[in-house]
C-alpha cells in the first residue's frame, strides 16, 4: 500500500516536534554536566550554583572557574594564523608572496579572532559553534527605513567570506548523533528576529499569516537607543534547520504551519552543514559530554568549604563574649554589637568586665588538607598555579 503524501503542515509540525525533542535532551545535558552551572561560576554567581553540602555556611567565593577561562583561552589562540602560499613553479614565486601577503591581510580585516574566542569561550562551558558561509548568497538584504533589519554583523560585507559565533543556547542537532556533527542528520539554529523584519525581508515566504510569538515592552528610561521608544514590538522565534537528507535549508517558525524557506544548501564548496562544532570532550555513543570544569568542580567547592570554615573559626574570637549576669546595661551590650574603635564599656563596680570565648585552635591538618585538595584540583584541570605564572 503506497504511504500517504504528507501535507505541508504536517512536515512543519514533525520538524517543530524533532526540535522540541531535541532542545530538551541538550537542557538535560545541560542539568547533568552544569554547562550554564560553570558559566554562572565565571560569572561570579556562587549563590545560585551552591551545592547541597555547602549550603549554610558563611561562603567565602574563590572564582577559580574565572582564573581558569582567562588562562586557557590565550593558552588555545593568541594569535591568528599565518596562511602560507607555495609556489608550484619557478616563474610564479613573486606571485604566491604577494598572494600570501594579500591573503592575510584579509583574514585580518575579516576580523574573525574575536568570534574564534567566544567560540572556544563556549566550548569551556558546554558546546562552540561557529556558522560559516559567504554572504554574497542571499544577495543584498534591504533594511526598512525605520525598522530593524535582519543581519546586524557589522563585519559581514557583500561577497565576503564570514563565520560568525552561535551560542550553544541556540543550537540542536541530531539527538541520535554520537559524533559531534559528522553524524548528524540535521542542525537547527534558533534566531529571534522582529515580525516586521522577517515580513519585509525577501529572503523567506509564507510570512502573511505570521504571527508573533512574544512582544517586548521597551522602557525609554532604560533603554534609550531602543528603535521603539515606549512602543510594543513583536517578535518572532524562527529555527533555521540544515537536513543532510534532503540536502535543504528549511525555516519554520514556532506556531506557523507553513515552511518560511524550503531550498537547495546555497553554499556551493561546502560539503556538510555550514557549522563548525568544537568541543573538548567526548563520551563514546552519547550525545553530549562533559565540559572542562565539571571534572574538578567537586575539588574546588571543597576547598571554598574549608576556607570558609577557617574564615568562621576566627570570627568566632571577636564576636563571642562572656559576661556575668548583671554586669552590664543593655546599652553598653549595643557597643560591644556595633565594636565602634575607642567606645568605652561600663561594667558594674565588683563584677568581672566580658571577656572574649578561648576556643582552642584550628586543627593545623586543614591546611595540609586544602593543600591536598589544591593538589587534586590541578592535576584534573592539567593548570597548575605554575601555568598562570604563579611563583
Amino acid at each position: 500500500m503506497a504511504k500517504k503524501a504528507k501535507v505541508a503542515g504536517e512536515e512543519v509540525t514533525n520538524w517543530l516536534n524533532r526540535i522540541k525533542y531535541a532542545e530538551l535532551v541538550r537542557n538535560q545535558a545541560d542539568k547533568k554536566f552544569g554547562y550554564t552551572r560553570a558559566q554562572d561560576q565565571f560569572e561570579g554567581d556562587y549563590d545560585g550554583t551552591m551545592p547541597a553540602f555547602i549550603r549554610g555556611l558563611d561562603v567565602i567565593p574563590i572564582n577559580e572557574v574565572y582564573a581558569y577561562v582567562r588562562t586557557f583561552i590565550p593558552s588555545v589562540y593568541s594569535r591568528d594564523p599565518y596562511i602560507a602560499i607555495n609556489a608550484k613553479t619557478r616563474d610564479s614565486i613573486a606571485g604566491a608572496k604577494i598572494l600570501e601577503l594579500a591573503i592575510n591581510a584579509y583574514w585580518r580585516e575579516l576580523r574573525l579572532k574575536h568570534q574564534m574566542k567566544r567560540c572556544i569561550l563556549d566550548a569551556i562551558f558546554a558546546e562552540g559553534w561557529m556558522k560559516t558561509g559567504y554572504s554574497a548568497v542571499f544577495g543584498s538584504i534591504e533594511k526598512p527605513e525605520g525598522k530593524p533589519g535582519l543581519e546586524a554583523e557589522e563585519f559581514i560585507r557583500n561577497e565576503e567570506v564570514f563565520a560568525t559565533r552561535v551560542s550553544w543556547r541556540n543550537m540542536v542537532r541530531d539527538p541520535d548523533a554520537v559524533f559531534g556533527i559528522h553524524d548528524a542528520r540535521y542542525v537547527a539554529e534558533r534566531i529571534i528576529r522582529p515580525l516586521s523584519a522577517v515580513r519585509a525581508s525577501k529572503i523567506y515566504k509564507n510570512t502573511g499569516t505570521l504571527e508573533p510569538n512574544f512582544v517586548k515592552q521597551y522602557d525609554p528610561a532604560l533603554e534609550a537607543k531602543a528603535v521603539l521608544h515606549g512602543e510594543e514590538e513583536e517578535f518572532v522565534v524562527l529555527w533555521e534547520i540544515s537536513d543532510r537528507d534532503s540536502e535543504k535549508v528549511i525555516v519554520v517558525a514556532e506556531g506557523h504551519d507553513q515552511f518560511l524557506r524550503n531550498d537547495d544548501w546555497p553554499y556551493e564548496g561546502i560539503e556538510g552543514f555550514n557549522y563548525s562544532l568544537l568541543r573538548f570532550n567526548d563520551l563514546p555513543d552519547k550525545p553530549y559530554a562533559p565540559n572542562l570544569i565539571s571534572a574538578w568542580e567537586p575539588q574546588l567547592w571543597e576547598k571554598i568549604k574549608m576556607r570558609s570554615m577557617e574564615m568562621d573559626h576566627i570570627k568566632r574570637f571577636t564576636r563571642q563574649m562572656s559576661a556575668e549576669e548583671g554586669s552590664i546595661s543593655r546599652n553598653e551590650m549595643e557597643k560591644f554589637r556595633r565594636a565602634e574603635t575607642g567606645s568605652i564599656i561600663l561594667h558594674k563596680k565588683g563584677k568581672q568586665p566580658p571577656t572574649p570565648i578561648q576556643y582552642p585552635q584550628i586543627q593545623t591538618d586543614i591546611y595540609q588538607v586544602e593543600s591536598r585538595i589544591d593538589l587534586d584540583k590541578d592535576n584534573i584541570s592539567g593548570q597548575p598555579n605554575a601555568v598562570r605564572s604563579a611563583p
